[in-house]
């Protein structure tokens, strides 16, 4: 461990699970992928197939690939209890509440404040929650803020343009969120060794 600040160290030992942001990467790729999809294929049923194919493979990553990061983080750093939300799950939930709340004829005023709400809530908190050391978690919140408006309306030319938009933001913003809280965990939870090896190289 290469801190000496006991805020941040309590931080990451309440936060460990949270801050392996390789899992959050990785949860990340479902709508960013999704999203470049829509900029790719034109064709409803080539759509189709593709949204099909990243359904597939977001499913694998729940199944193995999480184990497997998760399995990394235990290898190099050790293991805590606890768990972390899905980040994922809450995102969905935010990026498509704004056709089914249009569906179902909820007006604009409400329907705006419920996907930023979803999208940028629980990013929100984490920042404030955790700030300074976990500020990029405002990022999320910021793309929240630009795409609730797009994502709660129905435009009748480009629609699909503006949705891709959208999921390709949000999903990368996760990604930068992600890899930021991976920064932070290795920064802080540095193995001695590496950082005595670094110095005699610098």
């Amino acid at each position: 461990m290469i801190t000496s600040s006991p805020r941040l160290i309590r931080l990451v030992a309440r936060r460990y699970r949270e801050l392996q942001g390789l899992v959050t990467i990785s949860d990340a790729m479902f709508p960013l992928l999704l999203g470049a999809g829509l900029f790719i294929f034109h064709s409803d049923t080539a759509v189709l197939w593709y949204g099909a194919g990243i359904v597939v493979c977001f499913l694998f990553s729940l199944v193995w690939l999480r184990r497997r990061i998760h399995a990394y983080y235990t290898e190099r750093f050790g293991r805590t209890g606890g768990a972390a939300y899905p980040m994922c799950v809450v995102m969905l939930q935010g990026l498509t509440a704004g056709s089914m709340l249009t569906d179902i004829h909820v007006s604009a005023a409400a329907r705006v404040p419920i996907v930023f709400l979803l999208l940028g809530g629980w990013p929100a908190w984490i920042a404030a929650r955790d700030w300074p050391y976990r500020w990029h978690w405002s990022i999320p919140v910021v793309v929240a803020a630009a795409a609730a408006f797009p994502l709660s309306s129905r435009p009748v030319d480009g629609g699909q343009f503006v949705m891709a938009t959208c999921w390709v933001v949000a999903g990368g913003a996760l990604a930068i969120a992600g890899a930021l809280d991976h920064w932070l965990l290795v920064r802080t939870l540095r193995p001695e060794q590496e950082e005595h090896e670094a110095r005699e190289h610098a």
